[in-house]
């Protein structure tokens, strides 16, 4: 796993540290380096270009940096010019720790898009912090405990993690944009180091794309200059594909192209006419039901959340890509920055904290209130009573912005997106180095001055892909089955027809038990809970065996042999809910 783990206390590091740093080191050619100084112990693994050291002979002080070779003058890093001079030379995606003698303690600066996970777990005496969980659980370093009083609030919301708590009692992720000082008796003092101030700019669409071309041309140069041999995971989508269109012609071709899917499926065979037209081969990485169940307890390692079945399956195209290359560059995501993907004329219509709240409600529900009382055991509701109302209030407070609309896209930004690139970097990470363009700095920065409303439905984004590479913007997108250069109302309508196919093919399915698979996903999961023969074992054995402790302890088993029972009938689709509560459910019985 390529990271880092520090310790920093009132003594020497334990003794497991060792151990835990070699349970890190899968790689045999990855490097190992391990410092101690007195109460301070930084360890790195990983390939040469994803650590760096950097000494201050003048002070003594000492910096280690996760991701890229650094700037550092041996200033302290707390000046106003810290997210600067961090976030320009570590190309965007970074954690540093430094360890100062004239100072007590360990500094840790994290960059400001949180591209880079690093948990913190408080020991008796010291804090630990560390990238790869699985290996400071397997050395004795920590343990694992379910945090109890958190599962309420992951089954709320079906993807945002509000806060820095996760799954695990006691362990909870270093904030992205800080700058954290651990002190050796415990304490720990939190600066956010925000990006700078950024206003609207006014501009036209193709002043836009003039200005955007040249940025996105140089992020996706700087990333693949970061490794010696660089590979693109191509989905049927156009953040990747946009990817592939800011690259020189002869710079393609010596890019190794993956996708992973069912080789039937929309997503999958449309990667591989991208690549087609832009005169590159693609590997397709198949994958079917068995392997996203193959794979469950390789995410539960890799992956401290509860959407191991979302995620695992992805280690097996990164196993791969790591054969042919050192970095594996994904298009995630420009969702909010760019694309516009949550803004409509309703949300910019809200006028009141109340209406972001119904939206999110609306928008990221799992399960309401009423549900979880349902759900959960009365025993295991009164010993672990629901956080989420509070937690949800101190988020929406940390991201309030000028405007309603402002503030729930800051809400997604922070606690949605941020927290899956996370893990999908962590994911990643296991095998070879993450390179992600869309969070280099100058591309950020100036996508954040773009006003919402030359984003909404993707306009702006398909003009830019449009100017990038027409041939490629030509290629239907998986979502609608329409290229970029449709007009916007016809591509608006090829969404609606996609998803009116699919509800049309699922009812044919559920009153005949017969009919063609839609396979416009790399996955499909609700077909799989339906009908597939690892997936009906793989629910019973999480959800309804009674040798399950997430059963006996957690759930009640008549709700979820009912909702199973619904989804199987066609009387409501459960799919999102089967499918997280499998996953938390394995994580669970595994602790």
């Amino acid at each position: 796993m390529i990271g880092l783990l520090a310790w920093c206390g009132r003594g020497e590091a334990p003794a497991a540290f060792g151990a835990a740093v070699r349970a890190m080191r899968e790689d045999a050619a990855w490097t190992v380096t391990d410092d101690a100084r007195p109460g301070v112990r930084v360890a790195t693994v990983g390939p040469p270009v994803s650590a760096s050291r950097i000494d201050d002979p003048a002070s003594g002080a000492r910096l280690r940096i996760d991701g890229a070779a650094c700037r550092w003058d041996g200033r302290p890093l707390d000046g106003a010019d810290a997210f600067r001079v961090a976030s320009e030379s570590c190309a965007g995606h970074f954690v540093a720790v430094l360890h100062r003698p004239d100072r007590d303690g360990l500094e840790v600066v994290t960059d400001p898009w949180g591209t880079r996970v690093l948990y913190q777990v408080r020991a008796d005496d010291g804090w630990l912090l560390v990238s790869d969980l699985d290996a400071a659980f397997a050395a004795g370093l920590c343990r694992r405990r379910m945090d109890a009083g958190y599962v309420s609030t992951l089954l709320r919301f079906n993807k945002c993690r509000l806060g820095d708590r996760t799954l695990l009692d006691g362990v909870e992720v270093v904030p992205p944009g800080s700058l954290v000082r651990y002190r050796p008796d415990g304490r720990r003092d939190v600066r956010p180091l925000p990006p700078p101030g950024i206003e609207p700019e006014m501009r036209d669409e193709a002043e836009w794309v003039d200005r955007l071309v040249p940025l996105v041309r140089a992020a996706v140069a700087r990333s693949l200059a970061r490794v010696p041999r660089a590979a693109l995971a191509l989905s049927g989508g156009l953040d990747s594909r946009l990817l592939l269109a800011a690259m020189e012609p002869g710079r393609r071709r010596e890019v190794a192209l993956f996708s992973a899917g069912n080789p039937r499926s929309q997503e999958v065979t449309l990667a591989v006419e991208t690549a087609r037209v832009a005169g590159c081969d693609c590997e397709v990485v198949p994958l079917g039901p068995a392997d996203f169940i193959r794979n469950e307890a390789l995410s539960r390692r890799r992956n401290e959340e509860f959407d191991i079945f979302v995620q695992g399956a992805a280690g097996a195209m990164h196993r791969r890509a790591a054969e042919r290359a050192d970095g594996l560059m994904t298009g995630w995501d420009v969702d909010v920055e760019l694309r516009g993907t949550y803004t409509s004329p309703a949300t910019a219509a809200m006028t009141s904290p109340d209406d972001v709240r119904a939206l999110i409600a609306k928008k990221w529900g799992l399960c309401s209130p009423d549900d979880l009382a349902a759900l959960l055991r009365p025993e295991f509701l009164a010993a672990a009573p629901d956080p989420t109302p509070g937690l949800l209030d101190e988020c929406l407070r940390a991201a309030a912005a000028p405007t309603p609309e402002g503030t729930y896209l800051r809400f997604i930004q922070s606690f949605e997106k941020r927290r899956l690139l996370m893990l999908r970097a962590r994911m990643i990470r296991g095998h070879l180095e993450t390179l992600l363009p869309f969070y280099d700095p100058p591309l950020q920065l100036a996508m954040r001055s773009i006003p919402e409303d030359r984003k909404r439905g993707n306009r702006l984004f398909r003009a830019l892909l449009m100017r990038l590479d027409p041939a490629l913007a030509a290629v239907p997108y998986q979502r609608t089955m329409r290229p970029a250069t449709a007009p916007l109302a016809e591509w608006e309508a090829g969404a609606r027809e996609e998803a009116e196919k699919e509800r049309t093919l699922r009812a044919a399915w559920l009153g005949h038990r017969t009919g063609v698979s839609y396979e416009r996903h790399f996955s499909n999961f609700d077909e799989w809970l339906l009908a597939d023969p690892d997936w009906d074992a793989a629910a019973g054995r999480l959800l309804l065996d009674a040798d399950s402790a997430f059963v006996r302890e957690v759930v009640r088993p008549d709700v979820v042999r009912s909702w199973v029972a619904e989804h199987r009938s066609g009387a409501r689709n459960h799919m999102s809910r089967l499918v997280y509560l499998m996953s938390l459910a394995s994580y669970w019985n595994a602790a």
